[in-house]
């Protein structure tokens, strides 16, 4: 008796599993059909655009579904807007009875997305209109659901999307698109994600990314390897307006900081650019300007601790540009110092903006500068020395319309260069961190001494110069108390230096 029980009992139990098995057949054999049949007819009920999925496949066994040759038609109904080759995603379905919601695979292969902006709208925001509900009033319960919330493994491969302001004809493309995240967590347990991606202008661009939702925590790595910077001109295009920037961009920013607080982020890293053009179009003459490289690093990028940041640029004729700053970036909160220097600087590679500004061509000179500024409790304190070799300035253009052009530059040039044939100025810099004053009491008084009292000197062509013994001189003839040496800071000099008809000179109005 007993074993015709256990048999009788053997038997349900193999009807009952044949009975599941066959369940679950017939629904991978119905269901499937079903669900893409109800894909390409209701998609206009659903988001009011034709979608079309050549394939679905609904694995009750493994909980997964997939979606082969899916698309979303634009509004007009005959380009994609979006469409992707395949779609997989594997739930696990049992524990839905425990109000766990746990999406184990998320794999995307082959996406191709568009995103048109027109005037004041993109090609998708009717989507997003008819998912968006008026904003409810009434008081809600907030008591927590009890449903849990976890996806793992998504990735991305194979993907492209594309971005076309069609009122300005400016457009960028991102190819190449991987995206791995192991774990997206909604407790305060780490997310991590790595994301790659190829440029249609050039290069690639990796990050990795890492986000506590309860605390708000972040962390991004980001790795550009010989990008093209024509990828980001569409998004400048307003800000430069008829000015050009092109680079290639290689090395590794880290950002972090805490989404509770936004203004709590740090920057670091380094970054290096090489063939670097500038164009600026917005003057009358064209001004192209060119870089072999550009360095840049720097850690701690904010207002709180100390802030390191390095310069280093090679022109493309050789000249030399670095810099550093170490303190904080709030001058008035910590101390300071800057620097800078340049070395091999040909001024006439400037010759079109000098033109545009002021009126005269820049022919020739080598510029050397020395920058050094302390910043001590928020006064500041340094000193700027410039040597100009071989300075030539031309005529000043007829007819010219430069905003500066009343400025006697070419004269400024002239009186300034010594025997040498070089221009040596020292410009100390004082005062208050946001409001420096530079000293040009010094550059003034020489040029004046030599053009007014050169004669008495034996100075009688600009190819003389005044050492500083006969400096000392001229100071003590005119008075340790005069007004042109007792004044610390000229802001402005408007000079108007001519001989008249009798062969004396007009001495300059200083504008204090």
């Amino acid at each position: 008796m007993e074993k015709a029980s256990k048999i009788k009992i053997a038997k349900c139990l193999g009807w009952g599993a044949l009975i599941i098995v066959l369940l679950f057949t017939l629904v991978l054999l119905i269901a499937s059909p079903i669900a893409r049949h109800l894909v390409n007819t209701k998609g206009m009920d659903w988001v009011g655009r034709e979608l079309h999925v050549e394939s679905v496949l609904i694995n009750p066994f493994s909980g997964g579904v997939t979606l082969k040759g899916f698309s979303c038609k634009e509004q007009d109904g005959e380009t994609d807007f979006i469409a992707f080759d395949q779609l997989h995603v594997r739930v696990a379905y049992p524990l839905l009875l425990a109000k766990d919601v746990k999406i184990r695979t998320i794999r995307l292969d082959g996406f191709d997305g568009q995103v048109l902006k027109y005037d004041s709208c993109l090609n998708f925001s009717d989507i997003v209109n008819r998912f968006t509900e008026p904003a409810d009033t009434t008081e809600k319960d907030s008591t927590a659901s009890g449903w849990k919330v976890g996806i793992g493994d998504i990735r991305i491969s194979n993907s492209t999307v594309r971005y076309h302001d069609i009122e300005k004809n400016k457009q960028w493309q991102i190819e190449d698109i991987s995206l791995n995240i192991p774990g997206l967590y909604f407790d305060n347990k780490k997310t991590k994600a790595g994301l790659e991606f190829g440029l249609a202008s050039g290069g690639q661009v990796g990050v990795k990314a890492g986000y506590r939702m309860k605390s708000g925590l972040y962390d991004v790595e980001l790795a550009l390897q010989d990008v093209h910077t024509d990828v980001l001109m569409p998004l400048l295009e307003d800000y430069l307006k008829d000015k050009e920037i092109a680079a290639i961009v290689n090395g590794n920013l880290q950002v972090a900081g805490d989404l509770a607080n936004i203004q709590d982020i740090r920057y670091g890293g380094n970054l290096t650019l090489s063939d670097v053009q500038f164009v600026d179009k917005s003057g009358t003459h064209e001004w192209r300007y060119n870089l072999k490289s550009v360095q840049v690093s720097g850690s701690n990028l904010t207002t709180d601790g100390i802030t390191r940041l390095s310069l280093d640029a090679v022109t493309e004729t050789g000249g030399t540009l670095s810099g550093s700053l170490t303190g904080d970036l709030d001058l008035a909160k910590r101390d300071t110092k800057i620097s800078m220097q340049m070395r091999g600087i040909n001024i006439a590679e400037f010759d079109a903006l000098c033109r545009n500004y002021t009126g005269y061509p820049i022919e020739q000179g080598m510029l050397l500068l020395d920058s050094k500024i302390d910043v001590i409790s928020g006064q500041m304190k340094g000193n700027n020395r410039i040597e100009i070799d071989h300075p030539r300035i031309g005529k000043k253009e007829r007819g010219t319309k430069a905003p500066y052009r009343n400025v006697p530059v070419r004269m400024g040039f002239m009186t300034l260069t010594s025997s040498k044939d070089m221009i040596l100025l020292d410009v100390p810099v004082t005062g208050d961190a946001n409001n420096p004053k530079f000293s040009f009491r010094k550059v003034v008084s020489r040029a004046l001494l030599k053009v007014f009292f050169g004669p008495l000197m034996g100075l009688k062509d600009r190819d003389k110069s005044i050492t500083e013994e006969e400096l000392r001189e001229m100071q003590k003839l005119l008075g340790e108390d005069s007004e042109l040496f007792g004044q610390d800071s000229v802001h402005e000099v408007s000079a108007n230096i001519a001989p008249s008809a009798n062969g004396s000179v007009v001495l300059p109005e200083i504008s204090k």
